[in-house]
């Protein structure tokens, strides 16, 4: 990946989760594009200073940050820190890009799922999507935006990954919510609800062919996802064209189940 221009020169970003898989798609293509973007982890420092390493190759600029999103705690102590990088590298601590990607997935069935695993499942993809917002929003410029990873899974149609599902509703919901209380800042905010992506979240499906075989004929264009997919779809999302485009739960699932 290399530099293709500078649409988002001056901006910066938060992506969280952005160590490996979509996040780390996510997190070169914004920068890519020119922002200084702020990479967050959760526990492999090694994958996060990869994400970091793999940017600065590209030319663009980016540095990490750490926070255990299960932690509303860990969530405030990450901003301080944020805000003094911000403002070492750029003279102040405004956020103008959010993209709320740090997720953990549950691959059980209904009677599978005990109160730890929905417990985690909840606290990772939910409450700590809302309190990373909380966080966010009051230091977000006006024309800013805010991308959340939903699933398509929100659908409800997966019986071994119901609770999983479920937390992903709830992360559409909250974009329509904090939608409705940024308009007056004209700040966007959407969700992506992707299809299967190859990433290491799915890897154990991965190595079932007859199952990704079934996925995929029922995928119109035929293939499974990369995670520069959906980085592209956040970079639609990040444009002046999409300015208009607000409180949306976007499928990026190459025309699943249609």
């Amino acid at each position: 990946m290399t530099m293709r221009r500078a649409s988002l020169s001056g901006k910066t970003a938060l992506v969280t989760g952005a160590g490996r898989g979509i996040g780390r798609a996510i997190a070169r293509q914004i920068a890519s594009e020119g922002a200084l973007v702020a990479v967050h982890y959760g526990a492999s420092v090694q994958a996060a200073l990869e994400t970091v390493r793999l940017i600065e190759e590209d030319g663009g600029e980016a540095f990490t940050v750490q926070a255990d999103v299960r932690s509303v705690a860990e969530i405030a102590a990450m901003f301080e820190v944020l805000d003094k990088a911000f403002a070492t590298r750029t003279g102040g601590r405004d956020i103008d890009i959010l993209v709320n990607n740090a997720g953990a997935g549950a691959s059980l069935s209904i009677a599978q799922t005990d109160e730890e695993a929905f417990d985690r499942v909840f606290s990772i993809n939910v409450k700590g999507l809302f309190f990373v917002s909380q966080q966010a929003l009051p230091r977000m410029r006006p024309g800013g935006r805010v991308i959340n990873i939903s699933s398509l899974t929100a659908r409800g149609q997966m019986m071994d990954r119901a609770a999983y599902g479920a937390s992903k509703l709830a992360v559409n919901s909250l974009t329509q919510s904090f939608a409705q209380l940024l308009g007056p800042q004209n700040i966007t905010v959407n969700a992506i609800m992707p299809g299967l992506i190859e990433t290491d979240l799915v890897a154990e499906l991965m190595k079932n062919p007859a199952v990704v075989d079934a996925i995929v004929k029922q995928t119109a264009l035929g293939r499974t996802g990369k995670p520069t997919d959906i980085a592209s779809a956040v970079s639609l999302l990040l444009s002046d064209e999409a300015g208009w485009i607000t409180g949306q739960c976007i499928e990026v699932t190459g025309g699943a189940r249609l």
